[in-house]
């Protein structure tokens, strides 16, 4: 299957961040998914951690740069999420729906992801094997999200669709991309 592009975008009341691009692609090759982000803009203002030696499981990694992603089968109310951080700290949980039933998804035991950064871009891409996608045979569907630090502070919260009055990546109208297997 082609990669499947997105374009963030910041929460309207969010006040830091406008100059910032924020998007990546989706890519389901068999069984396999690869998910990539990308920061372009100056990134002088952001916080982000350089690559820790020894990266954690972690909850709570939506307080500071994070990205992350949402997977589900169009037919049921269950998701998966995946955070990821700049540092290489990371974490999996299965829903059964809308913020109900969350559990760590046990198969993962790392989640394989890589960054890269220059002057103006920050990537992050991720590579997530078929015991970890909530159907690894049928369509999915998906949200990617980014949370974004500044280095005084204030977050911004990005995705392909802000649907309430308050960021919330979870409500499953923004699960917006569709994958083929």
């Amino acid at each position: 299957m082609p990669e499947v592009p997105f374009s963030l975008l910041r929460f309207e009341v969010d006040g830091p961040h406008i100059g910032l691009a924020v998007g990546g692609s989706l890519c389901l090759e068999g069984s396999r998914l690869t998910a990539r982000w990308f920061l372009n803009g100056d990134l002088a203002e952001l916080s982000i951690p350089e690559p820790a030696a020894a990266p954690l499981r972690s909850d709570g990694l939506w307080r500071d740069t994070c990205f992350e992603l949402f997977l589900a089968s169009p037919a049921g109310p269950g998701y998966r999420e995946f955070n990821l951080t700049p540092a290489g700290d990371w974490n999996a949980y299965s829903f059964t729906a809308y913020r109900q039933g969350m559990q760590p998804i046990p198969a993962a035991r790392g989640l394989p992801f890589t960054t890269s950064r220059t002057a103006a871009t920050f990537t992050l891409t991720l590579q997530l094997s078929a015991e970890l996608l909530p159907d690894a045979d049928g369509p999915l569907v998906a949200a990617a999200c980014a949370v974004l630090r500044s280095r005084d502070g204030p977050l911004s919260h990005w995705a392909l669709r802000h649907g309430g009055r308050r960021p919330d990546f979870h409500r499953r109208d923004g699960f917006l991309l569709r994958l083929e297997p």
